[in-house]
Order: structure tokens, then sequence, then C-alpha cells
């Protein structure tokens, strides 16, 4: 099952939802539909169409390819677009828009349509993107040399203006560059920036007095401003992770800032829940969101990033 809700590079990163509660996927017949797409600003809106299998049927999840997805205005109904189908070499089919991309506040309509199925549909938007610093505390980087291998120890600040109005939502996400040389066909040297892999970056807060959840496997944090609506929001995090010096070279470590609605910060605090007993498809994936007449989620959100270098 997919879960590129991470994936810094292709920002295919998708958003919404009309309650804040969970909801549960049962399977009607032999297959339910899912619909997955987080959605920003200024990118194209990406959205993937799957039917999943119940368990009886020993059928593996399969694209659909067949549905009409369009996009509305979700005030009036007024149309946008019609998404249309991708199929590109090498990728997963996925429905997107050609020549427009959602803006911040905007709530947008989602209705997509698979033959032989009820009439899908959700509603969300991007919220105002919150401003927010990140600082490297100081002293705070510590490197170990072990013969091939360096083990870096850090501490970064994250702090949030965090406006005063109704809750407000946030999900951080880390990331560290790992660059590798190597020597091309013609001898020359080919650089390949790649990020490091989620199961080694090891991050945690350390503050024990705000509400953070970390999503599990993930080197990201979600939480929200209930406790500390309206005043900055100052949060640490500690963290380690290690390198073979003889492949890589260290890039960039990136923060990514996200302010998020109240049904994308729900969707990924189910991600925090363990599967409920028999509310399982084939991949042993629990879905949870605000797709009417589906499973999965339509979620917006805006983004911003910082960027440090750890040096040594």
């Amino acid at each position: 099952m997919r879960r590129d809700y991470l994936s810094f590079f292709t920002f295919l990163l998708l958003i919404t939802m009309i309650t804040s509660c969970e909801v549960v996927v049962e399977m009607e017949e032999d297959s339910q539909i899912i619909v997955q797409s987080y959605f920003s600003q200024d990118q194209d809106l990406i959205v993937y169409v799957t039917e999943s299998f119940s368990i009886g049927s020993n059928k593996p999840e399969r694209i659909v390819e067949n549905a009409s997805v369009g996009l509305y205005n979700g005030d009036d109904l007024t149309f946008i677009t019609t998404l249309q189908l991708s199929q590109k070499i090498g990728e997963e089919s996925f429905y997107t828009t050609v020549d427009f991309q959602p803006e911040i506040n905007t709530p947008y309509k989602l209705s997509v349509d698979v033959p032989g199925f009820s009439p899908i549909h959700a509603i969300n938007s991007i919220p105002d993107t919150v401003s927010h610093v990140v600082e490297l505390v100081d002293n705070s980087v510590t490197v170990f040399d072990e013969g091939s291998t360096l083990t870096v120890d850090f501490e970064v600040d994250v702090m949030i203006n965090d406006p005063y109005e109704d809750e407000n939502y946030y999900h951080i996400l880390f990331f560290q560059e790992l660059i590798e040389v190597q020597l091309g066909v013609d001898g020359q040297p080919v650089v390949d920036t790649i990020l490091m892999d989620k199961q080694d970056l090891f991050i945690q807060p350390s503050s024990k007095s705000l509400s953070i959840q970390q999503i599990p496997d993930e080197p990201s944090f979600i939480l929200n401003d209930k406790e500390l609506n309206g005043e900055n929001i100052n949060i640490r995090f500690t963290g380690h992770y290690n390198y073979d010096k003889n492949l890589y070279q260290k890039g960039e470590f990136l923060i990514e800032m996200r302010t998020v609605t109240q049904a994308y910060y729900e969707h990924m605090k189910s991600l925090t829940s363990k599967p409920l007993p028999g509310v399982i498809d084939n991949n042993n994936y629990y879905y949870s969101g605000n797709v009417t007449n589906a499973g999965g989620y339509f979620l917006g959100y805006s983004s911003s990033y910082k960027r440090l270098q750890f040096l040594f």
C-alpha cells in the first residue's frame, strides 16, 4: 500500500477530511474502491484510484484506469477541471490535473466515478502556511568515527509562530541527504543525491510538555496547538544517523514544516494506532479518511522547507 507522503523530491503528497472521525472500510461485496490524494499549493493535484478486494477473494489490489475524476469548487460546486490518467513508463498510473494547481484557502471537491460503484466524493482545502524557524543547537553535533562508519548525533530546535485562531495542526518531517559519487562509463564522476532511508534516521522530541505523536517507522511528527493556541511553540528534537563514509558524503539536513487541515491530522493520527481486528484489506492497511462511498483520503496541506548543514 502506498505511503509516499514522505517523498521530498517528487512532492506527490495528497489531502482532505470533512469530519475528524476515523472511517472503517468494510467490503460491501467482493471489493472496495480506494482513493488516495495528498495535495498542496504550487503542485499538480495527483489522485490514486485502486480497487481493493476482500481477504477471502485472494485477488491483488489493482489500479483503476477507467475512472472519471473531476475537481470542483467546494463552495459553489463550479466545475474546475477533469483529471487525466497518467501512464508513464515505469510508474503506477494515477490521475492528475493539467495546467491547474490548487490554491490556499480554496475548498475543493473531488468527484470520482467508477463503473459499477456508487459515486465517490470528498472535500478539503489547503490552509495558510505558518511561519517557522529551525536552528541547530550550539555545540550539539557530535561525530563518532568507527572505521568506515560515521555516526552523527545532533539537536535541532523547531520554533512555530502559531497564529491565534481556531486549532491549528502541524506535520513536521525530517530528511538527511547523502551524496553518492561513482565513476560513469566515461570515467567521470557521477554525483547522485539520495535521501537517507527512513529506518536509518532516528529522531525524537526531547520536550515532554507537548502532545507530539510520531508517525510509526517515520522521522515525522504531528501536533496541534490546543495546549498553546496563539503562542510561539519551541520544540527541541534530538537524533542520530550513521553512514559508510567510503560510499557517501553527507548532504543537507532538511526539515519540512506542513500546516495541515484537521482531516489530515486525524488521518495521520489514525496511522499511529494499530489496525482494528477484521478491518483489513489484502495489504493489512487500516484505511481512515474523509472519502464518501470509498476508502482512503483527500487531504490538503501547505508546506515550506528549511535546510541545515552539519559542519564536521
